[in-house]
């Protein structure tokens, strides 16, 4: 460290690195310089010393500003944030990359695993000073099965009728009749174009027939809003369903249940199979880009960095009823009469969306790229450029098992804006622009959420 001397004392300089690099590894010190051998432990960290290298104008940064993350996981707790003072400029960017793949890890490891009959059982720990839940498992690094009562979803149950009054769904007996004394189950509707996640509150054996209720607010906006509605025809082709989240579901090898209340894991293996590797994600958000239309974060690339294990939680609170693209209801009714609202076509409905959370979001920005990405294992969405941003380049990325969309990209609908009214905002910079997805692998998305 250098040191100067004063007639006032002694003084230490704030920074002793003088370049424009800075190093990161999973074995490195946040209280570590950052030169290379002796890097810091978090891009947090990280990111900080780079915004203080920028703001004293250290020798170096006229060239642009490089955090090298070394190859390995970095567990996050919360979304590491990158904001307008972050900025680089065209000539001199704000590069984050790594010469292999740095991992920004959500995911929890689950040890201690121990035999029950056919099931392996393991505690969940606290996560972060709570209890942890979660809706995915990754054993051995593939995602299980949370327990559903069928495997071949061409063999699902279909509805009976739909009775919107009383919040009703009403279903074949022998479908549910296995999961009556179960609290936490979960009904997977597919409706016309979209899929439903409904949390069942009650379940009423009539007969050969069940009427099935639902938690709120899922079930009010469920039966409210007319479009995308559960199918009953008159050929019999009326909207499958499948349960889940049960342990009387667990039955097949590769599936799970997770008990909240007790906090118990519970995996039925493969034959022969033995858990090495058994992770759950707990965080939903992994990076978060974020300035404001006047402060934009600009020119800021990531490159060869990995996002992996993130969770969606508002389907297990709140459970989820979209209208498309997985954008879920905060509220949808019929309206009668009928609104004036377009040439060729009258109103009859009004609905609000939200958006799902998303494992790296971009917002308020100018050309933030990420090349050579990797989005893998994540519970929602993978990327998503929300709102303000213009340009950018998604190039040579990797987008794969990801339960929602692999790239959401564009400002269309904010949650206070009538989904129906046509977007024009009176800041067209609230708009997305100019941005570049090119030549990514994006496979095995939506393998949740099938809208």
């Amino acid at each position: 460290m250098k040191k100067s001397f004063t007639t006032a004392g002694l003084l230490f300089t704030a920074f002793t690195l003088y370049s424009a690099d800075i190093y990161v590894s999973p074995a490195g010190d946040d209280r570590n310089s950052g030169e290379q051998g002796a890097p810091k432990a978090t891009l947090t960290s990280a990111l900080r010393q780079a915004r203080e290298m920028r703001r004293q104008s250290l020798p170096g940064v006229e060239s642009g500003v490089t955090i090298h993350m070394a190859p390995g996981d970095y567990c996050v707790y919360e979304p590491v944030f990158v904001r307008p003072e972050d900025s680089g400029t065209p000539e001199a960017p704000t590069v984050i990359t790594s010469d292999g793949v740095a991992w920004l890890n959500g995911g929890v490891r689950i040890d201690g695993w121990k035999r029950q009959g056919k099931l392996l059982v393991a505690d969940v720990p606290a996560f972060n000073g709570r209890p942890l839940d979660f809706r995915q498992l990754y054993v051995n690094g593939k995602k299980a099965v949370r327990a559903r009562d069928v495997q071949d979803f061409e063999k699902m149950h279909r509805i009976i009728s739909n009775d919107p009054v009383n919040e009703i769904l009403w279903v074949p007996a022998e479908a549910v009749k296995g999961i009556l004394k179960s609290p936490y189950a979960e009904m997977v509707l597919h409706e016309m174009w979209c899929v439903a996640n409904l949390r069942i509150k009650s379940i009423e054996i009539h007969g050969d027939s069940a009427a099935v209720r639902f938690h709120n607010p899922e079930s009010r906006i469920q039966f409210e809003h007319p479009w995308p509605r559960p199918m009953v025809t008159t050929d019999g082709h009326n909207s499958a369903f499948y349960l889940t989240n049960a342990k009387e579901l667990l039955d097949t090898p590769g599936e799970w249940y997770h008990d909240i209340s007790t906090r118990k894991l519970y995996y039925y293996p493969y034959p022969g199979e033995t858990v090495t590797d058994a992770v759950v994600p707990a965080v939903e958000t992994l990076l978060n880009v974020e300035g404001t239309l006047d402060r934009p974060v600009e020119n800021v690339r990531f490159e060869n960095i990995g996002f992996e294990y993130t969770t969606w939680m508002r389907p297990s609170l709140m459970g989820h009823v979209p209208l498309q693209a997985g954008m879920y209801m905060t509220d949808g009714y019929r309206i009668s009469p009928k609104m004036e609202r377009y040439q060729n076509h009258k109103l009859d409905n009004q609905g609000w969306l939200g958006r799902p959370e998303s494992a790296v979001t971009v917002s308020g920005s100018k050309d933030v790229d990420f090349i050579g990405c990797r989005f893998e294992h994540l519970g929602s969405s993978g990327l998503d450029y929300k709102w303000g941003t213009q340009g950018g380049l998604v190039k040579g990325c990797l987008f794969r098992d990801i339960a929602g969309n692999g790239i959401v990209a564009g400002s269309f609908s904010p949650g206070s804006h009538e989904t129906h009214l046509p977007y024009d905002p009176a800041d067209g910079r609230e708009l997305c622009s100019g941005l570049i997805i090119s030549n990514n692998l994006i496979t095995d998305v939506s393998n949740e959420d099938w809208g």
